[in-house]
């Protein structure tokens, strides 16, 4: 019997409708993950708290927390105002030995920093990608991001993530539009982003993490 493949970075993609996050500055996506986990790493949390939290942000928003029926951490994703029967669903992350796997996927990931971060690229089995608060992917810098960090959970509540913003990403021009609300990502020029390729494909800042060569999550 094979086992699943590991995947330590987001695939290159064939589909232009699914593109890599275009990032600010030098800080790369899983930087910005690990600094501000006390934001979206939430295990002491409940069901309750968690759809309080994601009524109020867009869709492609996450928590990741832990659930004690299904006795597993997993991933709380906000849905469109219009899916039924909620507006929040959530999927088991499974650990298996040295690798995490999200529920109903075949691909398997050395911590759970690098399985949120293929998913902010590639939906795979998700609705759509998911997606960090506004303020996260904007920041400039390792300080940024730490103050936001510094916050934790008030950071839902607070007013650094005030709503209505501007979108960050966009369809490629010939994609057909998305519906309303649903988190989009840029096109090939976008992923790009004129900087040089890392080995995958995507842009080097994505990869550039001095963290994973230690396998922190």
């Amino acid at each position: 019997m094979t086992s699943k493949p590991t995947y330590d970075y987001p695939e290159p993609y064939a589909n232009p409708r699914q593109g890599a996050v275009t990032l600010h500055r030098n800080v790369s996506l899983v930087g910005r993950l690990r600094l501000t986990q006390p934001v979206w790493l939430q295990l002491g949390i409940n069901s309750a708290a968690a759809l309080h939290i994601l009524q109020r942000e867009p869709a492609g928003t996450f928590l990741v927390r832990r659930s004690n029926t299904r006795r597993c951490q997993v991933l709380c994703l906000r849905l469109l105002d219009d899916s039924s029967p909620a507006f929040v669903t959530t999927y088991c992350l499974c650990q298996e030995r040295a690798a995490i796997t999200l529920e109903g996927s075949d691909r398997s990931f050395p911590t759970l920093l690098h399985l949120i971060a293929f998913y902010c690229s590639v939906p795979d089995i998700l609705p759509f990608v998911l997606r960090l608060p506004q303020p996260i992917w904007e920041a400039s810098s390792c300080q940024e991001l730490e103050a936001i960090a510094h916050l934790g959970l008030e950071f839902w509540n607070s007013s650094l993530n005030a709503k209505g913003s501007t979108r960050l990403t966009s369809w490629g021009s010939a994609s057909p539009s998305p519906p309303p609300g649903v988190p989009q990502g840029p096109n090939r020029s976008q992923m790009d982003g004129g900087q040089p390729a890392g080995a995958c494909g995507l842009p080097t800042p994505f990869l550039d993490d001095p963290s994973l060569e230690d396998g922190r999550n």
